[in-house]
Order: C-alpha cells, then structure tokens, then sequence
C-alpha cells in the first residue's frame, strides 16, 4: 500500500526525474536508504525511469484511433496493438468506442498503413483516426502527497 512518505517521494521524482537517492530523500525527509528499499516497493507506480521523447519534435505526427470490437475478440485485438510500436498507448474502454489508441507516425503514408493494418484485424467492426492539429497537454504529471 502505498502511503504518505511513498507519495512524498513520488512527487520528488516528479520535481527532477533525474534527481540522484540523496536529492530524493532531501525533497522527501528520507534517508538514501530509504528511498532506495521505497522504490523498489514502488516499481509498479513508478515503473521504470525512461525518457520522455517529443514526437512532434522529431517531425511525427500524434493520432488518435478508436476502435469498434466484436465482444470475443477485444483481447485478442488489443494484444495484436499492444505489439505495434507506434501506438503509445492503447486502453479498453466503455462506450460507443471499445478501444482507444494513440500513435506517432512518420507521415500520413505510415498512418494509413497502420489504419488498414488494424481495420484488417479479425473482430475489428470499425477504425475511426483523428489526426491531432494541435497538442494542449500530454504526459502530464501531477503531485499526490496532498491527495491521500
């Protein structure tokens, strides 16, 4: 379970993520020691610490695809997207939409590829991509120690 000096540590982390055991504890009223044993605890919160590319920086465009399922086949379908690098992120959803996805792509040439790849899928009813024009927030982080 995790608790209020976990959350302490996590919003320290989210200060600097390249903040080294010490500057974490200092942040967090927490010995080295003690940070290091919490993180471990932590792993599946904190997940591994990676960089966070900017796509559009790199010339990729974002998209958002939803997906309409048949029932029997939605895991099935998101174990297929699952292994799609482009694609980010992928959830099961309530709704008119099954399955939300959102990718990265080179250009419009690779997103079509990939939107008759998945239209292709056996239990796939329906694709729907929306290309995003403009990016408000993304990645967002935000503290929760004071959220307990």
């Amino acid at each position: 379970m995790v608790d209020a000096t976990d959350r302490r540590l996590i919003d320290a982390m989210l200060a600097d993520g390249r903040a080294s055991l010490r500057e974490i504890g200092e942040r967090s009223d927490v010995s080295p020691t003690t940070v290091s044993a919490r993180l471990e605890g932590l792993e599946s919160v904190v997940g591994s610490v990676v960089p966070l590319i900017d796509y559009e920086q790199l010339g990729y465009e974002t998209a958002i695809v939803r997906l309409r399922v048949d029932g029997p086949s939605r895991e099935g379908v998101l174990d297929r997207l699952d292994e799609r690098p482009e694609l980010t992120s992928v959830y099961a959803v309530t709704g008119p939409t099954d399955v939300i996805a959102i990718g990265s792509f080179e250009n419009r040439e690779a997103l079509d590829d990939t939107h008759r790849e998945i239209l292709a899928l056996d239990g796939v009813r329906d694709v729907e991509v929306a290309v995003v024009r403009s990016v408000a927030a993304s990645f967002e982080q935000f503290p929760v120690a004071d959220r307990a």
